[in-house]
C-alpha cells in the first residue's frame, strides 16, 4: 500500500511538562517539541473531594512564560512559596482513593520505534503526586493500603505511547482518516500528525482520564497502550526495511485466564489482543513518499458465556515410580 495522504494537526503537541507547586495549586507548564510554545493548567489543591482544573486559554512564548512564572513566584513568596516540583514527559491521569486525588506522570521514556516521522515511546519510569495540600488533608487509615496496591502495578513493563501517532488504531485506519481532512485551511507552519477519537478499548488509562476529560482540551490527553511494540531494521537486497510489531491489549473484560474466560454481556471477550505487523521503507521518513504494508490479526477468548471454578478441577493422582 503506497501512502498518498493529507496530514493534519498533532494528536498531542505537548511533549515536555514542568510542574510547579504553590500552597493553593499546582501549575502544569506544557511545551511543544522545540519548546517554542507553552500552555498552562492550574490544578486546585484546596479541595479534597473534587478535582478542579482550569486551562489557561492563552498560548505563551518562552519569554512570556518566564515573565509569568516570575510574577507567580513574587505573589506567592509570603504564602507557602513557589517551587519546581517535577519535570515529566506526559500526564497518564488522575486517581482518587480516600484522601483526595493523585496525579500519575511519566518521568522517563525511551524510544522503541518509528513509523515515518512518528516516534513511539515506552514508559520507563513514573511518579505519583498527591494533589491535596497537606494542611487540609484528612488522613484515612486505609489510604496506605490502596496506595500500596497501585504501586505494585509495574507501569514500566509493556506500556507505550506516542504524541503524534494513534496507537489504538491500525495503520490503514490512520491513513484513511487523514485522507478525509481538508488541509487547505490549516497553517503551513503547523506541526503535523494524526488526530481523531481513539479506540477506547485499547486506551489503558481511559478510567484515569475520566475526571479531566470534560475540563481540558483533548490535546492534554495522552493515550497509553498496554501490550508489546517491537521494531527491527532489516536489510533486504541492500535496502533498509523496518519491521514493526504492535500488539494492543484490550482493557475491556481484562483479567487473568483463571478468572476471565469467554465474553460478557457487553460483547467484550477476555484476553483480546489486536496484533499488527507493519513493513515500511526505513530510508524515507515522509509518510507521503514512503511505502507501507500492514497485516492485522485479532485474537481473543471464545465469544460465549463461560466460567470455571479452579477449585473444582479434579487433580490426577501422582504416579509412583
Amino acid at each position: 500500500m503506497t501512502s498518498n495522504i493529507v496530514e493534519f494537526p498533532l494528536l498531542n503537541p505537548w511533549q515536555h511538562f514542568t510542574i510547579y507547586g504553590t500552597h493553593n495549586r499546582y501549575i502544569v507548564v506544557a511545551m511543544n517539541k522545540n519548546r517554542s510554545k507553552c500552555r498552562i493548567l492550574k490544578i486546585d489543591r484546596m479541595d479534597q473531594k473534587e478535582l478542579s482544573i482550569t486551562e489557561d486559554q492563552h498560548e505563551y512564548s518562552h519569554g512570556e512564560l518566564r515573565q509569568l512564572l516570575g510574577t507567580i513566584e513574587v505573589s506567592n513568596s509570603r504564602v507557602g512559596g513557589f517551587s519546581k516540583t517535577i519535570h515529566c514527559h506526559g500526564i497518564i491521569g488522575f486517581i482518587k482513593f480516600l484522601e483526595g486525588y493523585y496525579m500519575i506522570v511519566i518521568t522517563r521514556r525511551s524510544q522503541v520505534a518509528r513509523i515515518g516521522y512518528h516516534r513511539i515511546y515506552k514508559i520507563e519510569e513514573t511518579a505519583m503526586l498527591s494533589i491535596t495540600n497537606e494542611d487540609i488533608k484528612k488522613v484515612h487509615p486505609d489510604e496506605t493500603k490502596y496506595l500500596r496496591a497501585l504501586q505494585n502495578l509495574d507501569l514500566t513493563n509493556g506500556f507505550y505511547f506516542s504524541y503524534t501517532y494513534d496507537l489504538t488504531h491500525t495503520l490503514q485506519y490512520n491513513f484513511m482518516e487523514q485522507n478525509n481532512v481538508n488541509s487547505d485551511s490549516l497553517n503551513e507552519n503547523f506541526c503535523w500528525g494524526t488526530r481523531y477519537q481513539p479506540t477506547s478499548k485499547y486506551v489503558w488509562n481511559e478510567y484515569l482520564q475520566e475526571s479531566i476529560r470534560s475540563q481540558v482540551h483533548p490535546r492534554w490527553l495522552l493515550f497509553i497502550v498496554h501490550g508489546v511494540i517491537l521494531q527491527y531494521n532489516l536489510n533486504v537486497f541492500c535496502r533498509s526495511i523496518y519491521l514493526t510489531l504492535i500488539c494492543r491489549r484490550s482493557q475491556k473484560f481484562s483479567g487473568t485466564r483463571f478468572l476471565k474466560r469467554g465474553g460478557n454481556c457487553k460483547g467484550f471477550v477476555a484476553n483480546e489482543v489486536e496484533t499488527e505487523q507493519i513493513l515500511h521503507d526505513a530510508s524515507l521518513s515522509s509518510l507521503g513518499k514512503s511505502h507501507f504494508t500492514s497485516y492485522v490479526q485479532l485474537r481473543g477468548s471464545v465469544p460465549a458465556f463461560w466460567s470455571q471454578d479452579p477449585k473444582q478441577v479434579p487433580k490426577p493422582p501422582i504416579a509412583s515410580k
